[in-house]
């Protein structure tokens, strides 16, 4: 029997006391796809266990290369991709006839670099599930699966398929409430989609343009979802559905939550769609425990709204939200700047509007140009200039300069109190509680260097530096001097220079768009050592330096 390894690596950030989500929702469905169907036969599926997303590349390539994988189905997202690649490609170096597949949000036809790498053999665009069986059947027997889907390499070029995928309903496709593969991670946390598809169809978003119809699980069988999940230790639900309130039997659900969640013992999260929202269902998803609900904004610009393709009525909005807040549910707006057709002028009033609301909490996101989007397929005709790395921020606009960009993030930042990641509090200090494993496997690595004069081992050192980032160029690293007394500056400075010779990783793209030149994946710090005294001054020009290169 062959053997299909489902791989998704985790978001890896530098917050070492928040929870951390990863949910391989796509491998539950696509082993589902694949049980049902006759090939399911010929096929062992096998997952790296929940224990595996805290590990580096080195000790995943180890795991991959105990199972011996025939195939591996890769899930690949914007914070993840470049790592994947990488990672698939030192299995393909070691095992070269391993037939590699990735699905998942980032797999586009315009994607600036996905296909250029040459490292999957089947790439799936949109659903996986339906076709999932068929790419497996292909693989095994070596008959092309003609999807228009589905885009087969063939020596360093990629050809799509032309055949319409099969149909692929909630209803009657979806894993069954009982399934093995519904439960909540080790946080008790789980994942729940009622619909499938869109009613709206943003410029900026490739979710609603994947699907032309919205199929939903009928309001009887989420229900039971939900109970399945509680007795199964789940504390928090979250609805993945882009517009939870365009479920047709929306009310229905919502009411059968609030009744079997009489002890308020699951919390749920959801997006949707305010300007629809009536005051008894805010009432209902308040009763019901929604303990946050996100709401998509965007722009107050009417102009910026019809170029983006939605369809809002900001006073419907307005009323919207008061009807959560009023209800007792927190509320997370979602703005944008870079977007088409917005001036300065245009962000500077949404952000002063969004400084009035109380009780409301702000999101203000840099637009990104993502592949699969309509925003991407149109950034010549619209004039938007954006990176071709994750995440693909939009950098100006006909109507907004690079400055303009920067200076919208700023006022974001210092009037909403907008911050990303997790900032260092200090830099040098005697204890560090955001401090990472010294474990040799972790993904979140810190490594220490400690002793009397380190400025004359600091080639050493820079060699060290580059040794271990050259093997795991896409893990976090913390690099920790702990000086026996007070060395040059030079030497923080020349270890800087070190680590900022290194391409940066999605992390620090994701910074750079606030706190531009400042890196957050690998840092440099000083552990001041117990018993020794350092001068003050020193420690704060150390401080200073630090936090100028580091965030």
């Amino acid at each position: 029997m062959k053997k299909i390894l489902f791989l998704q690596l985790p978001l890896l950030d530098t917050d070492v006391t928040g929870r951390h989500e990863n949910v391989p929702l796509a491998a539950i469905y696509l082993q589902h796809a694949l049980e049902q169907d006759s090939e399911g036969n010929y096929w062992s599926c096998r997952h790296i266990t929940k224990q595996a997303d805290t590990l580096n590349d080195q000790s995943l390539l180890r795991i991959i290369t105990r199972i011996k994988p025939d195939a591996i189905a890769a899930t690949l997202y914007l914070w993840n991709i470049e790592r994947t690649l990488h990672l698939l490609a030192r299995v393909r170096a070691a095992f070269p006839h391993t037939h590699i597949i990735v699905g998942g949000p980032e797999v586009a036809r315009d994607h600036p670099f996905l296909f250029k790498r040459n490292i999957p053999d089947v790439a799936v665009y949109g659903e996986g599930e339906p076709v999932f069986p068929h790419i497996l059947r292909a693989l095994r027997t070596g008959r092309c699966a003609d999807f228009s889907n589905v885009a087969w390499r063939c020596g360093k070029k990629f050809s799509w398929g032309k055949k319409t995928p099969p149909p692929y309903s909630l209803k009657t496709n979806l894993p069954p409430p009982r399934y093995r593969g519904w439960k909540p991670d080790p946080h008790g946390m789980a994942y729940l989609e009622t619909t499938r598809g869109c009613p709206l169809r943003c410029a900026f978003c490739c979710y609603g343009h994947r699907r032309s119809r919205i199929t939903a699980l009928p309001a009887k069988e989420v229900l039971e979802r939900i109970r399945v999940l509680r007795a199964r230790g789940a504390r928090e639900i979250r609805f993945i559905d882009p517009t939870f309130n365009a479920h047709p039997e929306f009310d229905i659900i919502i009411s059968g939550i609030a009744a079997l969640n009489r002890d308020r013992r699951l919390e749920f999260f959801c997006e949707l769609r305010a300007e629809t929202l009536t005051a008894k269902q805010a009432l209902l998803l308040a009763r019901a425990n929604f303990r946050e609900i996100e709401v998509g904004m965007q722009s107050r610009n009417p102009e910026t709204l019809r170029l983006i393709r939605r369809p809002t009525r900001l006073d419907k909005l307005d009323r919207g939200i008061e009807l959560l807040t009023r209800a007792g549910v927190r509320v997370t707006v979602d703005l944008m700047y870079g977007l088409p057709g917005q001036a300065l002028d245009d962000i500077r009033t949404m952000i002063r509007w969004a400084a009035r609301q109380r009780g409301v909490r702000m999101q203000c996101l840099q637009t990104l140009l993502l592949p699969g989007t309509e925003l991407r397929a149109r950034g010549k005709e619209l004039t938007l200039t954006a990176a071709d790395k994750p995440p693909y921020p939009v950098q100006s606009t006909a109507s907004l300069s690079a400055s303009d960009i920067r200076h919208a993030e700023q006022m974001a930042r210092e009037t909403l109190g907008v911050q990303m990641d997790c900032p260092m509090p200090y830099f040098v200090g005697r204890q560090f509680p955001g401090l990472f494993s010294e474990r040799n496997s972790a993904n979140r690595r810190a490594m220490i260097f400690r002793g009397k004069d380190l400025y004359g081992l600091r080639e050493a050192i820079a060699y060290r530096i580059k040794d271990v980032l050259r093997n795991e160029p896409h893990i976090l690293w913390q690099f920790v001097i702990e000086p026996d007394y007070e060395e040059p500056l030079d030497l923080l400075e020349y270890f800087i220079a070190t680590i900022q010779e290194h391409e940066p990783l999605v992390l620090d793209r994701f910074l750079d768009m606030h706190s531009p030149g400042k890196k957050a994946a690998r840092r440099l710090m000083i552990q001041l050592r117990p018993g020794k005294r350092y001068g003050r001054d020193w420690q704060a020009a150390a401080e200073e330096l630090l936090r100028t290169a580091f965030f």
